[in-house]
């Protein structure tokens, strides 16, 4: 049962956190996000820093994956690549939005460990 685990309800101050992954969802489709984000709130409060920290890697790693693909476009792309660089950017802004929601929640957070 344990994707079936009962998460507990989560602190006041994941409440902005969990309202802007609802606002983001359709650009980061495809992304583990709510599964990451789901261990992040449902952790004990002496996991919470891990579980934080290994949100935050995915989120560096992935926007940078995108930086590096949107920086190898050609500089004049024909519509089909218009297309294409408009959606992975679409997708890097709301990763970097949800990477700043995560580090602010992560800061409001009483007896969070040290940041990253």
């Amino acid at each position: 049962m344990d994707d079936a685990k009962v998460l507990p309800p989560p602190a006041p101050s994941d409440g902005p956190l969990l309202h802007e992954l609802e606002q983001l969802a359709p650009a980061l489709a495809g992304f583990p996000i709510g599964q990451l984000l789901g261990g992040f709130v449902g952790a004990k409060p002496d996991d919470r820093i891990n579980a934080y920290r290994l949100i935050d890697s995915c989120l560096v790693g992935w926007i940078a994956a995108l930086d590096t693909t949107l920086g190898a476009f050609p500089h004049e792309p024909d519509d089909a690549l218009k297309r294409i660089m408009s959606r992975q950017r679409g997708t890097r802004d709301a990763l970097v939005r949800l990477k700043a929601t995560l580090s602010r929640t992560e800061e409001a957070h009483p007896g969070r460990g040290p940041a990253c």
